[in-house]
């Protein structure tokens, strides 16, 4: 039977920490079979697969009937964010369903195990804004600040953007279609503070070393610029200069067959662009760290989703306290 783990890291757990530093690098050593995203691995079968996941993650499109290219002889990894993200206020329920009736469908000679990393909210509402600012916020004058942007997310609940902080509903739903022994649920704080409990689980599922997984995916540096005060935004670039103007209503039409062509996207993608994001248009901004009453604003509004946590999924309430998931 074909094994393929799931990872629905939330954006800045871990995602794309082990994406880019171990299982890009297991896949071209042979070692899994990495069903990557495009910008990853430049081939036109892991391009398939991110779209494949694109269209899983757009309800409001028929299911797709493309089949992921799996391997029998190893292990297949999918590690991708967009099952879990709500920019645009996806249902993140209707995604979990659309996921596992896609592989009932198309894969259903196939185990599938679920990994989901949680990080506390505060720390994860924070350094998400700061990641998204200059890519997606700058652009909108209702959430272009911190303090815009909880009140909006606060404003809206478990129906808006912060839809995808209430774990406990979305670890529920996940449960009931794959079942709990079939689930993982990992701490992105143990990445700091109790290495081998965040890989031991890991390196028992994906069957490597787990040293070679603390060693390769502890050299991850964070991309953000960390300040006394707060993080800074990434800059400004002639990349994202160019993906507005594509994106940009008059040029939307004209620009999409441009956007959609594989041989441009690969040539834009191992090129101009790599030239682009380094040409520096302006700064980043400033982002200040969350104040002790914002802090606790946010615990308030997840705690009783929080304490499901270890009620409903006998994840250690000492820890949940400690990592800043719970009140004492």
């Amino acid at each position: 039977m074909k094994k393929l783990i799931i990872h629905l890291g939330y954006p800045k757990t871990a995602t794309t920490t082990i994406q880019d530093s171990i299982l890009t690098k297991l896949h071209t050593e042979g070692k899994i079979n990495f069903l990557g995203k495009s910008q990853l691995l430049q081939t036109e079968d892991i391009t398939s697969n991110d779209e494949i996941v694109v269209n899983l993650n757009n309800e409001n499109v028929p299911l797709t009937t493309k089949e992921f290219k799996l391997s029998n002889d190893k292990i297949n990894v999918l590690s991708n964010e967009h099952f879990l993200q709500s920019v645009h206020n996806n249902n993140l329920i209707t995604i979990a369903n659309r996921l596992h009736q896609y592989l009932t469908t198309c894969h259903n000679d196939t185990k599938t195990h679920i990994i989901i990393t949680l990080r506390n909210q505060a720390s994860l509402i924070h350094s998400l804004f700061t990641e998204v600012y200059t890519l997606y916020l700058r652009h909108k004058k209702t959430v272009d600040t911190l303090e815009k942007y909880l009140d909006e997310g606060f404003a809206k609940g478990n129906n808006g953007f912060f839809s995808m902080y209430y774990y406990a509903d979305i670890l529920d739903t996940y449960t009931q279609l794959f079942g709990r022994e079939n689930i993982t649920i990992l701490f992105f704080e143990d990445l700091q503070q109790d290495t081998h409990r965040f890989f031991s689980p890991l390196s028992h599922l994906l069957e490597i070393d787990e040293e070679l997984l603390i060693q390769e995916m502890t050299q991850k540096k964070n991309e953000k610029i960390k300040t006394v005060k707060g993080y800074k935004t990434s800059d400004f670039t002639l990349g994202l200069f160019i993906s507005d103007l594509l994106n940009a209503p008059l040029l939307k039409g004209v620009s999409k067959n441009i956007r959609n062509n594989i041989l441009i996207k690969k040539i834009y993608h191992n090129t101009l662009k790599k030239v682009a994001d380094k040409i520096k248009l302006s700064s980043g901004k400033h982002i200040p760290y969350l104040t002790e009453k914002d802090k606790e604003r946010v615990i308030d509004a997840f705690q009783l989703s929080n304490e499901k946590l270890w009620q409903d999924f006998s994840l250690p309430r000492e820890k949940l306290i400690k990592y800043g998931y719970l009140k004492p």
